[in-house]
């Protein structure tokens, strides 16, 4: 079983804000200018029988402002501080402080709702890097082997030959080294740079049939969509190894394909 637990403060120097032990509101509360932040620490262990508990909550709490506290005494400054040297220098804290039979899966820091990062127990060297970007494009659901009929029978009024549009949001996933690991570092802005070139620039303000030559015949929905993305990404970005490509065509629906999906084929 797994269970994963949120946990929001606010950081500065030596320690994290003492609000932090108010569960109950929203976010910790405090007038100090200072990283807002959150922390999803995610493991896994037998489930107790008796209480149907993996663990006590207040335990993986505990874990948490200890880890960030510890971290934080010895680092008089937060200038300079990348997010990702705050990840790894939190990950290796926290096994430690679990209770016991619970292990660590996984540790994701959300610094906003559209970037985060995270460390696996399958990688604990690597940081997984997602951040979100958006497009609006118009398409039309059609494929020109079904007759005019069949298109209508499955794609319905997404089949209107003048097309319609979406406000696509599309999700990257590299990794990079933790730390200061040797090799080619990685830049967010020039990952923001390549992203909007290779992909946005493509696509914002297209008609995916029309203006795209990968779905000039290729009937151009989300599956497809993301599929392509990855292609255009994969290999191209600077200091960082693609692992996953989302795209959401609405809140409600999403097509998403990595490693695992593009060696299947």
């Amino acid at each position: 079983m797994r269970i994963t637990r949120e946990f929001r403060f606010f950081l500065r120097p030596g320690g994290v804000g003492e609000s932090c032990a108010n569960p109950w509101s929203g976010w910790s509360c405090g007038l100090e200018v200072a990283p807002w932040l959150a922390l999803r620490l995610t493991v896994s262990g037998p489930v107790d029988p008796v209480t149907g508990y993996l663990c006590d909550i207040r335990e993986l709490d505990r874990a948490m402002r200890e880890a960030l506290n510890s971290w934080a005494e010895n680092r008089p400054s937060l200038a300079g501080l990348r997010f990702d040297e705050l990840l790894s220098g939190l990950h290796p804290l926290i096994p430690a402080r679990l209770p016991a039979g619970v292990r660590l899966v996984q540790l994701e820091l959300v610094v906003s709702p559209c970037l985060r990062l995270a460390v696996d127990e399958k990688e604990p060297a690597m940081v997984q890097w997602t951040q979100q970007f958006e497009f609006s494009a118009a398409h039309r659901l059609h494929c020109d082997e079904l007759s005019d009929d069949e298109n209508r029978r499955l794609f319905g009024k997404c089949n209107n030959p003048a097309g319609h549009g979406h406000n696509y949001v599309v999700e990257v996933t590299g990794k990079f080294p933790g730390g200061n690991a040797a090799g080619e570092p990685f830049s967010p802005p020039e990952f923001e740079r390549e992203v909007r070139r290779l992909v946005i620039d493509r696509l914002d303000h297209k008609h995916l049939n029309l203006n795209v030559a990968e779905f000039n015949g290729r009937n151009p929905s989300v599956e497809n969509i993301a599929s392509t993305i990855w292609s255009w990404l994969d290999g191209k970005l600077p200091g960082l190894e693609l692992a996953n490509v989302r795209v959401y065509e609405t809140p409600k629906t999403w097509a998403e394909v990595g490693k695992e999906e593009v060696r299947e084929r």
